[in-house]
């Protein structure tokens, strides 16, 4: 790697820093996680501006403390702005 090469490098971490403190650059197009529960783990995502997840409650109830958990780690803790 060349000198360049390195600031380049260099320039693009300290741009990708700056973005992280501005979170309403990132809105939320698609998301998909696993996630362990008590019971099982569970399959929650975001498409096409739905929420979803596998678990019973959320079939019957179209939420759930998964999805509840998961909204507010993105939006309450790392300030991503709600889609």
């Amino acid at each position: 790697m060349n000198v360049e090469e390195d600031s380049a490098i260099v320039a693009k971490r300290k741009k990708a820093h700056r973005y992280t403190k501005e979170p309403g650059r990132v809105t939320l197009r698609e998301f998909r996680v696993t996630m362990q529960s008590e019971h099982a783990q569970r399959e929650v995502s975001f498409s096409n501006e739905i929420w979803s997840c596998t678990c019973d409650f959320y079939a019957m109830r179209k939420t759930c403390s998964h999805v509840m958990a998961v909204q507010e780690m993105l939006f309450d803790n790392l300030g991503i702005r709600r889609p």
